[in-house]
């Protein structure tokens, strides 16, 4: 029994309880109407995700920057201290 059609394209093949249908030029299945239902949830879904972590990369850049002038101001605000001490009793001497 011959389970192609070369003016369709198509192979037939006995999936469960249903035919179904794959491209003869590269094996592809055919999705059911099913099928593709889930496959575009699966893709919201996939797509919801890669924007949720993209969201949150933004986020952790904007929190490093955020520390990263916290920390250089801190740095501005311990050279001034040291400066006002050091004109104050000049220099500490290592020991």
């Amino acid at each position: 029994m011959n389970n192609t059609s070369l003016a369709l394209g198509l192979e037939f093949r006995v999936d469960d309880a249903l035919i179904a249908f794959y491209r003869l030029d590269n094996g592809q299945k055919l999705l059911l109407p099913r099928e593709l239902q889930e496959q575009a949830q699966l893709d919201r879904e996939r797509a919801m995700t890669a924007e949720e972590l993209a969201r949150l990369d933004r986020k952790r850049a904007v929190t490093a920057e955020e520390s990263t002038r916290s920390a250089q101001q801190n740095a501005v605000e311990l050279a001034a201290k040291l400066a006002a001490y050091e004109a104050r009793f000049g220099k500490m001497e290592d020991q």
